[in-house]
């Protein structure tokens, strides 16, 4: 997506704000947390996603601990009691669970964890943004900010829903640390995006009533047939459950992807309120900006159109969360519809229209 120059080291509109617990910190100086609780992000610490817990499990959450005592930092995935710190107790745990096996679930949640590696260490956020990923929505409690890579979001998209996988995450849930740096932003988790089965007939509906001059602009009620299944089910975690929640009625506009506080993020419009935000983007703008109608071929933009979009609107649109990178202290666990430890102190995202309602017709 389109963006200017925004320094990296620096942001004038940041805040400074003092750090709650998060699990994936210095943990309270680790010190264990008395009124923390949480499901770990792993069964088994089967850290390497190999099917057993073995030697080299040990070997990485040793490491991990020796990592950890000069930089101050530890990866949440290793912390196998789930107290809200990674000690020695994690380290004896893992020894006692040598030729244990892994669950399906754990050995997936494991390689997802591989596979954003590059995004949780000190130059995460770097990797992230030299990858692609610009900002999606500004900082919301209980979310960050959400930070989407255009190709990863036209790569899902041209998939059938039945073949997405766990690697097919289109964004990563962001959260500031309050500094003035833009880098300063710790990954903690992933998230996946599907459309409706209808959407050609939502869009059909707007542009036709919209071009008919009728006082009742309407999309009609988003329809998903089949809501992706991706992750295996785990007995042994069972607050680890998918939880695909709806957004309806949106408009993004994210004139600079490297500055979220700068991303407009609404919900829940009136199909009145968002054709009114499509004609001041389009006829009102002087920059006369790129608009991405609903992600959607027909209407005449493609998928590859995505990373040149500066305006995004969408009628309705199903995401769900992988915090792979943080405890999650929800009866879904790792995919919990928010995370209270989250950005605690940003704006509920129900002040930008709710977190997920019907569309209005």
């Amino acid at each position: 997506m389109k963006g200017g120059y925004l320094k990296l080291f620096s942001n004038p509109k940041s805040r400074s704000r003092s750090r709650s617990f998060s699990s994936h910190l210095s943990l309270q100086n680790n010190k264990p947390h008395s009124l923390f609780s949480a499901s770990p992000i792993l069964s088994q610490p089967d850290f390497n996603g190999d099917g057993i817990v073995n030697g080299r499990d040990v070997v990485r959450l040793s490491f991990e601990l020796i990592k950890g005592r000069f930089t101050g930092n530890y990866n949440s995935i290793f912390d196998v009691n789930g107290d809200g710190i990674v000690n020695r107790q994690d380290l004896r745990l893992t020894v006692s669970a040598i030729n244990e096996p892994s669950s399906l679930l754990d050995q997936q949640l494991a390689t997802l964890y591989q596979d954003v590696k590059p995004f949780l260490s000190k130059f995460g956020m770097l990797n992230a943004i030299t990858s692609g990923f610009g900002a999606f929505t500004p900082e919301f409690q209980g979310h960050g900010e959400h930070w989407v890579q255009p190709e990863k979001l036209i790569g899902a998209l041209s998939k059938p829903k039945e073949d997405l996988t766990y690697l097919d995450y289109v964004g990563l849930n962001v959260e500031p640390k309050g500094n003035e740096s833009l880098l300063e932003r710790d990954v903690l988790g992933v998230f996946y995006l599907v459309q409706p089965d209808n959407l050609e007939e939502l869009w059909g509906n707007f542009l036709a009533s919209a071009a008919d001059g009728d006082q009742e602009i309407s999309f009609g009620i988003p329809d998903y047939q089949q809501t992706p299944d991706i992750f295996a089910d785990d007995p042994l975690l069972s607050p680890h459950r998918e939880n695909w929640h709806q957004h309806n009625s949106v408009y993004i506009h994210n004139p600079n992807p490297l500055d979220p506080t700068g991303v407009v993020f609404e919900q829940n419009l009136t199909p009145q309120e968002l054709f009114a935000r499509f004609i001041d983007a389009t006829e009102n703008d002087p920059n006369n900006e790129k608009v991405l109608w609903g992600i959607e071929t027909s209407n005449g933009f493609d998928l590859a159109d995505i990373p040149d979009a500066n305006v995004l609107i969408l009628p309705s649109f199903q995401m769900m969360h992988a915090w792979i990178n943080t405890l999650t202290p929800s009866h879904n666990g790792a995919f919990g519809e928010t995370n209270s430890l989250v950005s605690p102190d940003a704006p509920p995202l129900d002040s930008h229209g709710g977190h997920h309602g019907g569309v209005i017709v």
